[in-house]
């Protein structure tokens, strides 16, 4: 025969005290306790009428103690009840750990890590379990109508990664978990979520290419002021993707790097397997033009330019100016002198030319024929030199002197006066010398290459 527990329904063997599933005491056996009490204590036959007034403590049937293992197996019972009680408050908990993804892809060196929440799995599994507490529906009334509780989760809970770029294999990847206080007080369920890591592995090896084999770095403008041009025309990467240290203010001899910037490395290996061998490459200035600083830097056309533009220069004004008995009987060149700014690149250079001009005159008697030397010069200015030694030069912006000689043939001319020429220039190559060089020793270095002829 079984037995049936009134407290829980299960059935257990004939004779069983104790519940086996909640561990209450069965009714048989209390019968039987209580019956074998009964029997311990036997009936005392009291007249009815000489009866005193009873007495409940002393007249109260004698019942023995619960056997020691039923007070254990009640005991039990309270026990389940307790962890039954606490486990289905435990079930009421949303562990977000079983619902997140960490996903490594890339390659060595240029791994990305993302984290991923599964919502679709955590609202097919508690979508209709998650509800509002009594504490949402008082803070905010009939805006819940509006809103789910497993949309306010998705807004309560953030996952972030501390290091998620750049990853090689054996890094470790960190994790953490920022859940909002708001959602133990206004969500039926916990939610909880353990801060984590995991270690990156299995990323494949990265191809390598020369990202500079397509790129043109050249210079232009003047030395110590030049700038530099990158063009890049490759396909792999874009031409933002290279930066130069020093794009202004160059000289000759000076160093310029060219670097990628190494965050869009990771893009590029993601997009094409590829990444570049080398990250910087450093080019030296050069091919600048220059202000010519020596005499040595002029080429031989360069000069020869100069001096056919100085001997139209004088022969034009000869032309002009000059009148009967003059003549130019030759303009010889002699030489130069260069001068160079000692606060700027500015330079002068100054051809310097003997020009033997022949006067005559006669007055009746009194002749004059004589050949006088002259000393001149034309200057040009910022003469700017190439790598090659080609110089490049104005040579319609010049000077000539301002002072001027004269040449007295002590010969009457009339109106009490002798027959005079005056031409522009010096007599002697000393005052030439003092007027070019000399007089601005104060601002100017000088290179000196003119000799008599």
């Amino acid at each position: 025969m079984s037995m049936y527990c009134k407290n829980c329904g299960t059935e257990n063997e004939n004779g069983t005290k104790f519940c086996k599933n909640c561990g209450a005491l069965l009714e048989e056996s209390k019968t039987e306790s209580m019956g074998s009490a009964s029997k311990a204590a036997p009936e005392t036959a009291v007249p009815e009428a000489a009866s005193p007034a009873a007495d409940p403590q002393k007249n109260a049937p004698s019942s023995k103690p619960l056997p020691k293992n039923a007070l254990i197996g009640v005991a039990a019972a309270g026990a389940i009840l307790v962890v039954g009680g606490m486990a289905l408050g435990s079930n009421k908990t949303i562990n977000l750990d079983h619902y997140l993804t960490v996903d490594i892809e890339g390659y060595d060196g240029y791994g990305t890590a993302t984290a991923t929440i599964d919502w679709d799995a955590i609202e097919k599994k508690y979508g209709t379990k998650l509800k509002f507490t009594d504490a949402a529906r008082k803070q905010f009334g009939n805006l819940l109508q509006y809103t789910s509780p497993i949309e306010e989760l998705k807004s309560c809970v953030f996952v972030s990664i501390d290091n998620a770029y750049d990853l090689s294999n054996d890094d470790m990847v960190t994790y953490s978990w920022e859940i909002s206080d708001d959602v133990g007080k206004y969500l039926s369920y916990k939610i909880e979520g353990k801060d984590g890591s995991k270690k990156v592995s299995k990323l494949e090896e990265v191809d390598t290419f020369d990202a500079f084999a397509d790129l043109d770095v050249s210079f232009t403008g003047l030395d110590s002021d030049g700038r530099a041009e990158v063009n890049y025309t490759g396909t792999e990467l874009s031409p933002y993707d290279f930066s130069c240290d020093k794009m202004s203010g160059l000289s000759n001899g000076d160093t310029v790097t060219v670097s990628i910037s190494k965050n869009n490395i990771s893009d590029c290996a993601k997009k094409i397997g590829k990444v570049p061998a080398e990250l910087s490459k450093k080019y030296a200035v050069e091919g600048l033009e220059h202000y010519v600083k020596q005499l040595s830097e002029i080429s031989a056309d360069s000069l020869a330019s100069m001096q056919k533009q100085a001997e139209d220069v004088y022969n034009a004004k000869a032309a002009k100016d000059w009148g009967d008995g003059e003549s130019l009987e030759s303009l010889t060149y002699m030489g130069d002198y260069l001068l160079t700014s000692k606060n700027s690149n500015d330079n002068y250079l100054f051809l310097v030319y003997k020009a033997q001009v022949h006067n005559n005159y006669s007055n009746g008697e009194s002749t004059y024929d004589q050949t006088n030397d002259i000393y001149w010069y034309i200057r040009y200015e910022d003469l700017i030199a190439d790598a090659d030694g080609n110089v490049t030069v104005d040579l319609t912006y010049y000077s000539t002197p301002n002072d001027r000689v004269e040449v007295d043939s002590g010969v009457d001319s009339g109106w009490w006066s002798t027959q005079k020429w005056y031409y522009y220039g010096y007599m002697s190559l000393d005052d030439l010398y003092r007027s070019t060089v000399t007089a601005n020793l104060d601002g100017w270095n000088h290179e000196d290459s003119v000799g008599e002829v």
